[in-house]
C-alpha cells in the first residue's frame, strides 16, 4: 500500500498595486497492490497454474485557476459612459450625416433592453477602480482519478496458456470559469484482453487475442447542474428548452470579458479487436504471420 501527499498553500501576489491571494494546489496519491499465486491455505492451492495481480491507484487533486479580465463598473452597467469614448444614438443616424451622441454620454435606462439588464446578474462587479484588468478570479478546481489494473495468468497444460488483462480508469472534476460557473466533467475508460497462447511444437506457436476498449466522456454545463433556465427567466423567446442549454447566451465584447456557459458534450467510443499471430522459429530466424479484425463504434 502506498500513499503520498503534496500541497502548496496560497501565496500572495500583486495586481493593480493590491495584494492578492493565489489559488492553492493539492495532490494526494494512494494505492494498493496485491498479487502472487492463487492459494487458500488448507483449502485450495493453484500456485502452479494460476497467478494474479491487482493494482489500485487513486489521485485526489486540486489545480489553481486564475483569470484576469476587464468588467464594466456600476456606472457603465447603468449606461453612464462619461469620460469614455463617445456613445452614439443609433436612432438619430442619417445617411451621409452620421449619428448624434447621447447627452452627457449617458444611455437612458429606458433605452436599455430588460434582457440585457437581466444578464448583468451573471456578470460580477469589478474588484478594482481601474479601467482595465479590474477583475480577477482565484480558485482551485478538482481533478480526481481512479485506476484499477488486473492481470490473471492460467497455465492450462504444457502447451496452452490463457491470460486475462483488464485496465479501468475513471476521472471526475470541474472546468474553471472567471464568473464561478463550474462545469462538471467525468469520464471512464476500460481496456480488456483475453489471450490464448498455444504451442504446437517447440518451433511453432500461436497467440489468439480478443480485446475490448471503451472510452466515455461527459461534460455537464453549470446551469444544467443548477437547474436554472436562464433564457426562460430573462424572457428570451425561441431558446431551447433542453436542460443542457439552460445557460445564458454567449456574449463577447471588445476589450471586456465575455459571458458564456460550458457546452454540453457526451461521447462514447467502443472498439472490438480480434487477432491471431503465428511464430515459427528456425535456427536464428523467426518467421511470423497472422491477421486481425477490429470494429469501432463512435457515439
Amino acid at each position: 500500500m502506498t500513499a503520498q501527499n503534496s500541497a502548496f498553500n496560497a501565496r500572495p501576489f500583486s495586481l493593480n498595486g493590491q495584494e492578492q491571494v493565489k489559488s492553492s494546489y493539492g495532490n494526494n496519491r494512494y494505492g494498493v497492490n496485491i498479487g502472487g499465486p492463487l492459494i487458500i491455505p488448507k483449502l485450495f492451492d493453484a500456485s502452479k497454474i494460476l497467478n494474479f495481480t491487482v493494482t489500485y491507484n487513486g489521485v485526489l487533486s486540486r489545480s489553481p485557476y486564475n483569470a484576469t479580465t476587464t468588467l464594466p463598473n456600476a456606472a457603465e452597467r447603468s449606461g453612464n459612459f462619461a469620460g469614455l469614448n463617445t456613445i452614439y444614438d443609433p436612432t438619430t443616424c442619417v445617411a451621409g450625416l452620421g449619428c448624434q451622441p447621447f447627452a452627457n454620454n449617458q444611455i437612458p435606462l429606458t433605452r436599455i433592453s430588460p434582457i440585457a439588464l437581466g444578464l448583468l446578474q451573471y456578470v460580477p462587479l469589478p474588484l478594482y477602480n481601474t479601467t482595465t484588468q479590474n477583475y480577477i478570479a482565484n480558485t482551485a478546481v478538482p481533478a480526481n482519478q481512479q485506476n484499477v489494473n488486473t492481470r490473471l495468468q492460467w497455465t492450462v497444460d504444457q502447451t496452452n496458456r490463457i491470460s486475462f488483462t483488464s485496465n479501468y480508469q475513471s476521472t471526475n472534476g470541474q472546468n474553471g470559469n472567471p464568473f464561478a460557473f463550474r462545469d462538471e466533467k467525468q469520464g471512464d475508460g476500460s481496456n480488456s484482453t483475453i489471450a490464448w497462447t498455444k504451442n504446437f511444437s517447440p518451433r511453432l506457436f500461436s497467440n489468439f487475442t480478443i480485446g475490448f476498449n471503451r472510452n466515455y466522456n461527459l461534460v455537464v454545463p453549470y446551469f444544467q447542474t443548477l437547474g436554472v433556465d436562464a433564457a426562460s427567466q430573462l424572457g428570451i423567446a425561441g431558446a431551447s428548452p433542453d436542460p443542457r442549454n439552460f445557460g445564458p447566451p454567449a456574449l463577447n465584447f471588445t476589450n471586456y470579458g465575455g459571458l458564456n456557459d460550458g457546452s454540453p458534450s457526451t461521447s462514447a467510443v467502443n472498439t472490438w479487436t480480434i487477432s491471431e499471430a503465428f511464430t515459427y522459429r528456425r535456427g536464428k530466424h523467426n518467421f511470423g504471420w497472422g491477421g486481425g479484425w477490429s470494429k469501432a463504434m463512435t457515439n
